[in-house]
Parts: C-alpha cells; structure tokens; sequence
C-alpha cells in the first residue's frame, strides 16, 4: 500500500507540476470560450448566464485522488487522458427550452470532439431514487483557429468542456456532487439521500414550469397588442416569425437593434411587424436585425451616431476587460469605421430608385459601387472587416482597422469627388447628419 501511496504521489507531483505551469493556459482559453459563447447566445436573445474557469489546483488534486481509486493511473499521460475538463465553460439557461438551440450553436461554431447528454439512456435511475437525476448536455470541444487571432491560435489547441444546463440543475447538482463525491463528515446518511433526490424532484418541476412559462410568453408575443419589454422578447418574435423547419433564422444583433428601436419610438410590436415586412429571411441575406437596423437608419439618418456607439461599446465587453488605453483606441478606430460604413451605406442607398428600395435592399450594393468605379474586390473585404466588427466573434487589431479605415475614407473621398452631380449630391446628403453630430 505504501508502494502504491509513494507511487501516486510521484505521479501526482509531476502532473500538478505541469498544470501549474500551463494554467494560465488553460484559463485563457476558457475565457476565450466563454466569450464567444455569450456572442453566440446573446445573438437570438436566449437568457443564459456564462462562466468560465480553469480548475484550482487543490480541486484538481482531489479529483486525481479519487479516481484513481477505480483508474489505477500508471503514468503521467492516463491522468491527462482522463481528467478533461481542466478549462471549463458553464453555461446556465433561464429556459432548459433553449437547450436544443444553443446545442446546435455549439456544434456549428466550435470543433466538437465528445457529446455527451445526460441522464443517459443506458443509465437506468437507481432503485433508491425516485428522479431521475442530473439533466444537462456535456460537449468537449476545441475553438476554431480560424476564430482567433493571431496571437491566440495556440489556445484552439486546449480542450474545453461546456456544460449546458438550466440555471436550476446547475445549482442542484453542485449541491448534490459536493455532498455526494466530497463529503467532509463521512458517507451521507439515507436520510440526506433521500433528501437530495427530493430536491431534484423539485427541480425537475421547476424546469417543467419554466418550459411553460416561456412557451405562455411566445403566444403573448403573438397577439397584435402585445408590449415587447426586452431583446430577449424581441429575439423570440423574430425566432418565432422566421423559423423554418430545421433551419434556425438568421437573427443578428438582437440587443443592438432593441436599442435602435427603443431610440426611434418603435418598440412596439406595431411597429416592428411593419419593418419585418420588407425583411428577406433568406439565408444568403443580411442578418434580420441589420436590415431593420438598415431601414430605420435610412429613414432616421441622425440615429446613425447612436449606433455607432452602440457598436463600439461592445469592446470591453468582447474582450472581459475594463477600460484601457488600448480599447480606448480600439473603440476609437471601431467608431470611425462604422461612421464611414453608414456613410457608404447611405450613398449608395440614396442612388437606388426609390420604387427599387426594401430592407434586403438597402445595404451596400458592391454592383452598385462597380459601376460608378469603385474597386469591388476592396469593397468586399471592407464589407467582411465590417460584418466582424458588427457581429463580434472577432475583433480586428486597432492597427488593422486603423488600416481599414485609410481604405474606406480613400472610397469616400473618391465618391465626394466623383465625376457624376447625382453621385456627389448622395454623398454630401450621406454624410450631413453624421457631420452634423460631430458637431
């Protein structure tokens, strides 16, 4: 026994070695997961609340002590092949309805290696249990390099494991694994079991009463009269207008177009079925929320600084810090971009035929811009510098889109100056109010 103590410790000694040398690693990249994540979700308006974390050392410990009672770990490498969530990402659902939803997101945006969904079928309750335990979605998963930047290509090498749960199982199995798998007065009596498996079953109809709950506001949003009192709301009435069979819309910024429409006077379901009417839910279109974001500002040019400070706010919130002079610059080169972008936008929308214009319309028209001599193929990078900074999954440099923004002002310069009056009149007309804000 002794041998075997002596051994586990040898092997414990050299695998928290190398965790404490690599967990700032590992922290990292959970962060960056949880990021993404809160973009993802917060996209549709799913409720969630997301955390991150990378495991604590002493926890760590512990866990490689208890299963090595049923493991029997021979080397450093069959700790690492077993304890996988060393960084790790929860997210927790107001509604456990959105389950499915955010699933999918997973798998489309991350490198999926394990899917696990508990309870399992396989696992049958045990006959000291009423419920039936832990309901929750388990993936192991990788970021995409190509979602990264280029100082952080590394952190697509570490392994994740989000947890996707209600906000009430969560708890409740927090409670239950720390009671259950670390008791510190010794094994629970039959009493505290029972106890704990009555919990659950509270829990369980918890999550049935929260289903209901969001379907009952669903067919709220649906009557003609209906208040719209959030983005999450606003989020589910565009879901539920657009939805087609197993396609989910796309849906774009929720949260930044509530705010554009709360700005207008618009926030009412009046309003915001008339401006979906001119919406294209085809996939190959503009995301929904920025073609109405696109029509209102048309209509309501002086909006335009609104939404630029909307967009450029999101910075700190992107990269989980505060305030810095390195997002300052960062906001600054954000702000003038989308500045210019709405400028452009408006140009060309002021050159469409008025009987020609709808929503799926409005948004800058590379032919367009080809034909009064434009280079298309600078546009339409402009256009996938513009579309990153919109969406926030990734955030250029300050340096690139200082870089950036030296192209589009070349554009714009180019369109004040321009050969044809109508053009240079749409210009001028474009850039009046933004001019104007600026004071």
């Amino acid at each position: 026994m002794a041998a075997n103590d002596a051994a586990l410790e040898s092997l414990l000694t050299d695998f928290i070695g190398r965790y404490a040398r690599e967990r700032d690693h590992y922290l990292k990249a959970a962060q960056l997961c949880q990021q993404t994540c809160e973009v993802l979700i917060g996209r549709p308006g799913i409720r969630a609340m997301v955390t991150s974390r990378a495991k604590e050392i002493p926890k760590l410990r512990d866990k490689v002590v208890r299963r090595h009672q049923s493991k029997n770990y021979k080397t450093v490498a069959d700790i690492e092949s077993d304890i996988v969530d060393r960084a790790g990402v929860r997210i927790a659902l107001y509604f456990p309805g959105d389950r499915d939803a955010v699933s999918k997101l997973l798998r489309e945006h991350f490198v999926v290696a394990v899917e696990k969904n508990f309870p399992r079928d396989a696992e049958p309750v045990a006959t000291s249990k009423r419920f039936s335990g832990y309901h929750a979605s388990h993936f192991r998963l990788r970021l995409k390099e190509d979602s990264l930047g280029k100082n952080e290509k590394a952190y697509a090498q570490a392994l994740i494991e989000v947890q996707l749960g209600s906000v009430l199982m969560h708890a409740w199995s927090e409670v239950d694994h720390d009671l259950t798998y670390k008791p510190t007065t010794g094994a629970l009596s039959e009493d505290e079991l029972a106890i704990l498996d009555q919990i659950n079953g509270l829990v369980l109809a918890g999550e049935i009463a929260l289903e209901r709950l969001q379907k009952s506001s669903e067919r709220r949003l649906g009557k003609e009269d209906a208040p719209i009192g959030s983005h999450f709301e606003l989020a589910a009435l565009l879901h539920k207008r657009f939805a087609v069979e197993g396609q989910e819309p796309d849906v774009g910024r929720v949260d930044i177009l509530w705010n554009i429409l709360q700005r207008a006077g618009l926030a009412n379901k009046a309003a915001i079925d008339s401006l979906l009417a001119e919406v294209d839910p085809l996939p190959d279109a503009e995301p929904i929320s920025d073609q109405v974001v696109t029509r209102i500002l048309s209509d309501r040019p002086e909006l335009s600084q609104d939404y630029v400070r909307l967009q450029s706010g999101l910075v700190p919130t992107i990269y989980g810090v505060g305030e810095t002079l390195e997002t300052a610059d960062l906001r600054d080169q954000i702000g003038s971009f989308l500045s210019n972008w709405i400028v452009l936008e408006r140009t060309t929308t002021i050159l469409v035929p008025t009987s020609q214009r709808t929503s799926a319309r409005l948004s800058v028209s590379a032919e367009l811009l080809g034909k009064i001599g434009v280079n298309q193929d600078v546009f339409r990078h402009l256009r996938l510098v513009r579309n990153q900074l919109v969406h926030g999954i990734e955030i250029p440099s300050a340096e690139v889109l200082d870089q950036e923004n030296k192209k589009l002002d070349a554009i714009l310069s180019f369109l004040g100056q321009h050969p044809r009056e109508d053009v240079r009149q749409a210009y001028r007309k474009a850039a009046a109010p933004l001019n104007d804000a600026r004071g």
